[in-house]
């Protein structure tokens, strides 16, 4: 373990004010954050590359032919992304899992990881830029688990499809339990009706609120982006994964801390 993380797991260690009846428990964003990428863009190229999407209302117009289909709803998506539509584009990337069962999309993801492998890096896709690679931060890891010895539950907070991230912590053995964005089922199936709070933003501690405890507090809270902001700031605990961005100069700026890879 590093100084770094050390000092952030002693900090932890120092304000624990155990209560009969209560357990502690930390926050953590997970793309970006426990891994370098994102999890969901990475199932969004595998499914367009491969051409497996089922949900077929993902555009506006309906297009036959499945390749030209499979190009535009990756387009799409970083056209929401380049336009500043962060909220939509997470709407976008939690719909594009509809049809499937969980078990297929833990399947998928399996299949992701394998072949994004560990080098970081970027690909081309249907004449698009795209993230190549998906790798754990280590560090991250190591605060995580080291915060888990300590009996202080895990929960994983993600913008990302809670299935998604479910099966991407089932495949790296990552403790916690995921709160993302969730879709109602039909039976087995999931729909593409997303079910509210949404997981962005001033959401997460909604959704904190809603399924960890409405008036208990994380002892840690810890992202990587402004979208990942309100989450830290609702936190006792505040850590943030240096990108060189503006939760970076947040974190700088409150001298909260920050972990550098």
């Amino acid at each position: 373990m590093n100084n770094q993380i050390s000092e952030i797991v002693s900090k932890v260690s120092g304000v624990i004010e155990p209560s009969v009846g209560v357990q502690q428990f930390a926050v953590f964003d997970f793309d970006n954050t426990c891994i370098e990428h994102d999890i969901a863009e990475a199932l969004l190229s595998y499914l367009c590359t491969n051409q497996l999407l089922k949900n077929s209302n993902l555009l506006d117009s309906l297009i036959e032919d499945s390749e030209t289909y499979h190009r535009k709803v990756l387009a799409r998506y970083y056209e929401l992304l380049e336009k500043g539509e962060v909220s939509n584009a997470y709407q976008f990337t939690t719909q594009m899992i509809a049809e499937f069962t969980e078990s297929e999309i833990a399947e998928l993801v399996s299949k992701t990881i394998i072949s994004e492998g560990v080098e970081i890096g970027t690909k081309v896709l249907f004449g698009i830029e795209v993230a190549k690679g998906l790798r754990l931060r280590t560090d991250v890891i190591t605060l995580l688990k080291s915060l888990k010895e300590q009996n202080i539950a895990i929960w994983i907070v993600s913008a990302s499809p809670e299935a998604v991230v479910t099966a991407a912590l089932q495949y790296y053995n990552i403790p916690g339990t995921c709160i993302g964005m969730r879709l109602e089922k039909d039976g087995d199936i999931l729909t593409d009706t997303i079910i509210e709070p949404l997981s962005t933003l001033e959401g997460k501690v909604l959704c904190i609120q809603k399924y960890i405890d409405p008036i208990q507090r994380p002892i840690l809270g810890i992202g990587d982006s402004m979208n990942d902001f309100p989450m830290i700031n609702y936190s006792h605990i505040k850590v943030v994964v240096d990108r060189n961005n503006k939760l970076a100069e947040e974190a700088k700026q409150n001298d909260w801390f920050l972990i550098t890879e």
